[in-house]
């Protein structure tokens, strides 16, 4: 195994996938702005609470923010159904192109007749672009399902320590 040919070749697809990633970064941007910013509300006040800057999360802030988490999550998945919908197109764009290719292209340019293997290869090649719309895709959505999964996790901690509260408040009343 020659390591050098490997690191040329790792380094070429880190640059290759620069695109990839880059136009999934902007797919989620777009998509979860609003919940990346709700996120990042409770994880400073965490951390000022942490650090002691802060005392106590206050009820006001949690409580808005217990509203406001349901309200971006919803858009979230909006954006979702969206991008899953973009998908499937993705998706039947290139198998339209894959199946026009091994339907049509039996004959090859000098009039023999085209093995499979040949219209598979040249279907493959011919619907590669395509190939990488539905992967930026199905990587955006990956991503912000898990996004929402943990958003949904922060949303119920939120719920549960102002439950608490709740109960120790009429706990206290009694």
């Amino acid at each position: 195994m020659n390591q050098d040919s490997i690191l040329k070749k790792y380094e070429q697809v880190r640059l290759d996938s620069e695109f990839v990633k880059e136009a999934v970064r902007a797919l989620v941007y777009a998509a979860s702005r609003d919940l990346d910013e709700a996120v990042d509300k409770v994880r400073e006040n965490l951390r000022l609470i942490k650090e002691g800057t802060m005392e106590t999360y206050d009820d006001e802030t949690m409580e808005l923010q217990i509203i406001n988490f349901p309200v971006v999550m919803y858009y979230v998945s909006q954006k979702i159904e969206e991008y899953a919908a973009d998908e499937e197109v993705s998706i039947y764009r290139r198998k339209e192109i894959y199946n026009e290719i091994v339907v049509r292209g039996h004959i090859a340019e000098d009039g023999a007749r085209k093995t499979v293997k040949d219209k598979t290869a040249e279907a493959e090649f011919a619907s590669a672009e395509e190939k990488i719309v539905t992967e930026i895709f199905t990587i955006a959505l990956r991503e912000l399902k898990l996004k929402l999964d943990h958003s949904k996790m922060v949303y119920e901690a939120l719920k549960k320590v102002m439950d608490a509260r709740t109960a120790s408040y009429y706990k206290k009343l009694s």
